[in-house]
C-alpha cells in the first residue's frame, strides 16, 4: 500500500495564544513523503499548508492509506518496565502502576501505548499526556485530516538497531537527539549532547556533519543509516530525516502497531464521542412527538 508520511512541528507560540491554542499546537505547514509499497518515492516536499497539500495530492491523483503523522518527539516518553510472572496478561491495566513512580504526572492524565505486547518479561511503553493527544487530534482534524495514524519516531527506537542492540543508540533530528539505553528513550535538545554518558561504543544515526560533536562520548561509533539535510545525494535518492523514518516503517508494517490512536483516542471511540450529543437530541426529539 502507498503510504503518506507527514512530519508535524509545533507552532512557535510559547503559551496559549489569542485563539486559545495550547503551547503544543501544531503548525499548519508540513514536510511530506509519499512512498510506494516497495518504498519508492512517489512525491515529496515541504512548506505546504494542509489545504495546499490536500489540493496537491488530489490534483496528482495519488492513492494511499491513512496518512502517518510523525509528531514532535519531545512530547513523548518511552520507558521499559519489567513484568512479574503473569502480568503480561493484563499489561494494559498493570503498566501505568508500574511506571507511576517514574512519571511526574497523574496516571489519569497520561496515554499509554505498549510497543511489544508479545513479550512476557519486559515491555517498552510509549507515554504522552492526554491533553497533548487531544490538541494534536483536534488540530489535525481542523486541518482536514480525519483518519490518520500518529507514530512518534520515539516508538521505533526500542527495536532499532536490530544488530548490536546492547550498545546505546543516538538518533538526532534538526533540534533534538533521542538517546536509547537499556531502560528508556530520552529526548534532549541537540545542543545538550555533552550531557550524555561516555561509552565504549555508540550506535549513531545522524547527519554526518554532526558526527564531530559526538566524538568525545565514545571510543568508537557505528554510523547507521546516515541522513542529510540536503534533499538528495549524488545519485538523486532522498536521504532526509523523514525518508529514513518512512522507509523503516514501510519495510516493516509491524511498526504501525505503535500508533498512538487507540483506546479513547481510537477511531471508533472518537466517532462515538462526537455522536453522543446528537444521539440524545435525536432521542428527545423522537419522544416529543
Amino acid at each position: 500500500m502507498n503510504r503518506l508520511y507527514i512530519r508535524a512541528h509545533e507552532s512557535q507560540a510559547e503559551s496559549t495564544d489569542k485563539e486559545g491554542r495550547a503551547p503544543f499546537a501544531l503548525e499548519d505547514q508540513f514536510e511530506w513523503l509519499l512512498l510506494s509499497t516497495t518504498a519508492d518515492v512517489l512525491s515529496s516536499g515541504k512548506g505546504k499548508s494542509s489545504a495546499q497539500l490536500h489540493a496537491f495530492l488530489q490534483e496528482q491523483g495519488f492513492v494511499y492509506g491513512d496518512p502517518i503523522f510523525i509528531p514532535p518527539e519531545h512530547r513523548v516518553q518511552v520507558r521499559r518496565v519489567e513484568l512479574a510472572k503473569g502480568q503480561h496478561r493484563h499489561a494494559q491495566q498493570v503498566v501505568p502502576f508500574l511506571l507511576e513512580e517514574s512519571l511526574g504526572q497523574s496516571l489519569d492524565e497520561l496515554h499509554y501505548t505498549v510497543l511489544n505486547k508479545a513479550d512476557k518479561d519486559a515491555l517498552w511503553v510509549s507515554i504522552v499526556a492526554k491533553e497533548v493527544m487531544v490538541s494534536w487530534l483536534n488540530n489535525l482534524r481542523e486541518m482536514g485530516w480525519q483518519q490518520l495514524i500518529i507514530l512518534p519516531v520515539n516508538n521505533l527506537l526500542p527495536f532499532w538497531p536490530e544488530q548490536d542492540a546492547d550498545a546505546d543508540f543516538i538518533f538526532t533530528s534538526a533540534e533534538y537527539l533521542l538517546y536509547k539505553d537499556q531502560d528508556s528513550i530520552s529526548c534532549l535538545p541537540l545542543a545538550n549532547q555533552s550531557y550524555l554518558p561516555k561509552r565504549e561504543k555508540y550506535n549513531l544515526c545522524c547527519d554526518p556533519d554532526e558526527l564531530v560533536g559526538f566524538e568525545s562520548l565514545a571510543s568508537s561509533f557505528e554510523l547507521l543509516t546516515p541522513w542529510s539535510n540536503q534533499s538528495s545525494h549524488h545519485k538523486g535518492k532522498l536521504e532526509s530525516w523523514l525518508y529514513v523514518i518512512a522507509v523503516r516503517v514501510q519495510n516493516n508494517s509491524q511498526f504501525l502497531l505503535s500508533n498512538l490512536c487507540h483506546g479513547e483516542f481510537g477511531r471508533q471511540t472518537q466517532i462515538m464521542s462526537q455522536l453522543k450529543p446528537w444521539f440524545w437530541i435525536a432521542l428527545l426529539a423522537l419522544f416529543s412527538f
